[in-house]
């Protein structure tokens, strides 16, 4: 998976440096290589099929976690259809706001993160903190 990765990433620097003026990503690409019909294609492919199956599947794995951690009794569907209404309409109000709305829950991740990793130095306990061989369901860890 690395190695297709880091293929991937060279193929998009390649395009970068060849049409460095061309923003608009994949869109700018296929209408520069072949055709701005094909890239219209592209972009409304992307958005009625590819990126809004993704976008229900985050929504509704996101309203599940909200469900668990706020004790909400709501629809798992009311809240990921609420998630994705409001985040839509930020991005109605243009690429800048919805660049910092994500900036701020970028930001919001990292704090859990760090949060987590305080914590865990804060409170955990160096003779329990060491790796166990029979794993946390009582299978076994170790390798061979």
């Amino acid at each position: 998976g690395g190695l297709i990765a880091i293929c991937g990433a060279f193929i998009w620097a390649e395009l970068a440096t060849r049409l460095p003026a061309a923003a608009g990503g994949q869109y700018a690409y296929l209408r520069e290589a072949y055709h701005p019909a094909v890239a219209f294609m592209y972009g409304w492919g992307l958005l009625l099929v590819t990126q809004t199956g993704g976008m229900a599947a985050v929504a509704v794995i996101f309203a599940s976690y909200f469900r668990a951690l706020t004790g909400a009794n709501w629809n798992d569907s009311a809240i990921a259809a609420i998630t994705l209404f409001a985040l839509t309409a930020i991005n109605c109000f243009g690429a800048r706001a919805g660049s910092n709305v994500q900036s701020a829950l970028m930001l919001l991740k990292i704090a859990a993160i760090a949060a987590l990793v305080i914590i865990g130095f804060a409170v955990g306990h160096p003779a329990t903190a060491a790796l166990r061989s029979e794993g946390l369901l009582g299978e076994s860890a170790s390798f061979g």
